[in-house]
């Protein structure tokens, strides 16, 4: 399945925008991400016992353990 912008990657790829025009996008892009960050209630890092719980729990219900 493509993504919905795979025609301008793939125009990316192929040169359609200038090293500059990259970098403006993607200093954008990057300062977008940062700010979404700072609002984030998620935290840090995930709860890995309660991602194994859940994975066990639904590996056992599938196999009707």
């Amino acid at each position: 399945m493509f993504r919905p912008d795979h025609q301008e990657l793939l125009a990316i790829r192929d040169g359609a925008w200038s090293f500059d025009e990259l970098e403006v996008r993607t200093s954008d892009m990057a300062a977008k991400i940062d700010a979404a960050a700072r609002l984030s209630q998620l935290p840090d890092r995930p709860d890995e016992a309660a991602l194994n719980s859940l994975c066990i729990a639904l590996v056992t219900e599938h196999l009707g353990c």
